[in-house]
């Protein structure tokens, strides 16, 4: 075998594996640019769905202890009436008594879908103790706790006055109980999602 031949041999193979050495790092770059774009858009999806159960999931809590109020003044307004057999006051009572229990079965299922949202967002975030920390304070929510309930010896007054502390310290609640808690994991997630 000819000097000549041997050369066009160790530059053609030399040229055919730097052609597949440079494509196969372009492969490597391409599945790795891919899957950097994919964990960047479900930790977007992730941190979106976390804003949207932070709205609904307060405001169920608000109408569903609104409800339990409400309920709770429309029976007493009846017994201060004298409980009288046909009354909108008791039929309000029951009323707002079933709305309340009906948002009690929403409630479970967005916390359920906040809980799910929770978990995946622990596993395309950076594992750490901030993150950890941020997310059982999630999944540890208070109890929302309450005034006294009104009394059977309330005037009317005092009735409606209980009626109107109760429903703005019902927002305070939701307000220090979910939606802070939730506040603080997004403006974490806000940073992570900028580096």
């Amino acid at each position: 075998m000819s000097n000549e031949l041997k050369v066009v041999i160790i530059s053609s193979l030399g040229t055919l594996i730097i052609a597949l050495l440079s494509g196969y790092l372009s492969y490597l770059w391409g599945v790795s640019s891919q899957k950097k774009f994919y964990n960047h858009q479900m930790r977007l999806k992730a941190y979106s769905e976390l804003i949207g159960y932070r709205q609904l999931l307060s405001q169920l809590f608000v109408s569903r202890y609104e409800a339990f109020i409400f309920s709770d003044y429309h029976e007493y307004r009846w017994k201060i009436q004298g409980s009288p057999k046909e009354s909108i006051d008791q039929k309000e009572a029951f009323r707002w008594m079933h709305k309340s229990e009906d948002l009690v079965l929403e409630i479970s299922r967005t916390v359920q879908k906040l809980f799910e949202t929770l978990g995946v967002i622990r596993v395309l975030f950076k594992q750490t103790p901030e993150l950890k920390e941020l997310s059982d304070n999630i999944y540890n929510f208070k109890t929302l706790k309450f005034e006294k309930r009104p009394q059977q010896n309330w005037t009317l007054e005092e009735l409606e006055e209980w009626k109107l502390k109760a429903v703005s310290n019902v927002q305070h609640l939701v307000e220090g109980t979910i939606r802070d808690p939730i506040n603080k994991l997004t403006f974490y997630l806000e940073k992570e999602l900028q580096q």
